[in-house]
């Protein structure tokens, strides 16, 4: 193909992705790799997975500063198709940690950091940022139990673009979150047997 329009390409750069699109898309990529840049065409192939290994390194903890109920509340389970029974607003948004939605980036439902039952309640719930801003949505949709100004949510996966330079649009909006390093006790009793044996 690139033989055909005059152009003698040596490098492919299929750039990167994040984490939970990677295996959505690879099959696809590589079929079309493997049928326009064969090994027989000598085009060496580049990837650029930063984001998908460094994803899993942040979890992001975002707390609820408003709430809004948008419909009477029920006790039926809700469907997703359903209006949002809860409207959060929450201390990040997409001009800070979350503007990777900017760019049309999935933001995937959080867990709550909360001791719920398992057989509570959840509801239609949909998310935003502190702003105000009708672009500031950061969850159009999900299930939660009904949460109250204070609760925290948690964000998996946010390693990747959540601690870089915050879109501003005040100036007392460009503080970036704080950054606390936590290990399991089981990363840690490796660690620490790795360095018994490397420095004995």
């Amino acid at each position: 193909l690139q033989e055909d329009i005059g152009f003698n390409m040596k490098i492919l750069d299929i750039g990167g992705v994040c984490s939970n699109m990677l295996f959505q898309i690879k099959n696809a990529v590589m079929a079309m790799v493997e049928l326009y840049f064969p090994p027989s065409s000598g085009v060496s192939l580049i990837a650029e997975p930063g984001s998908y290994f460094v994803s899993s390194a942040f979890t992001l903890a975002v707390n609820i500063i408003s709430r809004e109920n948008s419909l009477p509340l029920s006790t039926d389970d809700p469907s997703p198709n359903d209006e949002p029974a809860f409207k959060y607003y929450l201390s990040e948004g997409v001009y800070g940690p979350f503007a990777g939605k900017l760019a049309e980036t999935l933001i995937t439902a959080p867990s709550v950091h909360k001791i719920t039952t398992l057989d509570a309640p959840v509801f239609c719930s949909t998310l935003w940022g502190p702003s105000g801003d009708d672009m500031d949505q950061i969850v159009e949709h999900c299930l939660l139990p009904e949460l109250n100004v204070g609760d925290w949510l948690l964000f998996t996966n946010a390693g990747a673009y959540s601690l870089g330079q915050p879109v501003c649009t005040e100036p007392h909006d460009s503080l970036t979150p704080p950054v606390f390093y936590v290990i399991s006790v089981i990363t840690a009793e490796v660690g620490r047997s790795y360095f018994k044996v490397l420095l004995s």
